[in-house]
This record gives C-alpha cells, sequence and structure tokens, in this order.
C-alpha cells in the first residue's frame, strides 16, 4: 500500500516514518514536507497514494476543497487528519469532506497503526468488490408498459 504522509513539520514526519516502518509492512511509505493548506492533487506523490495522512495541527486550515476532490476521485482511497487537540468544527468539517480518521498528536503512535490496517482492509474489500461481481438481467417474454432491468450482483 502507498501511504503519503504531508506536513510542514519535520518532526511529526519523523515520528509518523517510525511508527509505520515498525510495523514491518511492506508499505511504500512517501513524506512530503508540504503544508496540508495548500494541496496539489497533480503531485504523483498524492495522486498515486492509497492512504493519505495530513497534518491538521498546523495553524492553517487543511484545504478542504482539495480534500474532497481527492476523496471523490480515489473512492478506493483512505484520508486521515492528525490534529493537534480535539476541536469539534475540525472534525465536522473533516467528516463532511471525507475523512476516514482523525487522530490526536498524543495518540499517534497507540492508534495509527490501527488506523492503516482498517484503511487496508477497506482497500481489499473495494478491490475485492471490483473484481467478482456479475450483472444479470431478466426481460420479460410479454410486452407490458416498459421492459424492465433488475441487475443482480452475484459471485
Amino acid at each position: 500500500m502507498k501511504i503519503t504522509v504531508l506536513s510542514k513539520n519535520n518532526a511529526l514526519l519523523h515520528r509518523v516514518k517510525v511508527t509505520l516502518l515498525g510495523a514491518r509492512d511492506n508499505d511504500q511509505v512517501e513524506l512530503v514536507n508540504r503544508s496540508a493548506s495548500h494541496l496539489d492533487l497533480d503531485m504523483p506523490d498524492i495522486a498515486n497514494a492509497n492512504l493519505l495522512i495530513l497534518d491538521g495541527s498546523e495553524e492553517e486550515a487543511p484545504d478542504w476543497v482539495n480534500i474532497e476532490k481527492f476523496n471523490l476521485q480515489h473512492p478506493h482511497s483512505s484520508t486521515i487528519l492528525i490534529c493537534a487537540e480535539r476541536i469539534e468544527q475540525i472534525l465536522v468539517q473533516a467528516m463532511r469532506v471525507g475523512v476516514r480518521d482523525a487522530l490526536y498528536l498524543a495518540e499517534l503512535e497507540d492508534r495509527l497503526i490501527e488506523v492503516v490496517e482498517r484503511a487496508r482492509s477497506r482497500q481489499a474489500a473495494f478491490e475485492g468488490a471490483l473484481r467478482g461481481g456479475k450483472v444479470y438481467s431478466f426481460i420479460p417474454s410479454k410486452g407490458g408498459s416498459g421492459v424492465k432491468w433488475t441487475p443482480v450482483s452475484r459471485q
């Protein structure tokens, strides 16, 4: 899984990297020293991410519009916001734009692996749903007011 971490805080980038590499998974971790308040969706590190981790503990508010665009353009990906404290406004806004999880700095090392595993299982479920489905349609033999189609997903 490709994980991209955006933060201007080098100490936070290091904490996240050490935590993720300590899990011993075969994840590709990209650290981007950049603010989440100016999200560039065309950057290859961001556009190809399966998991996007954003630093929301900065003074500037995250780029909510582009975060929402990312989540809509990449429904298979997950987004995590790291917050300095529990501010209800930020959490509600994050929920509105499709952020999957919010972590607080104090619990980063304890919960990050759990959240990454949840994103991994979500991605696996999404990929599995695309592979096995079949669509059948049934058309009545007698006329009527119109043709009715009944799609059925069967695995």
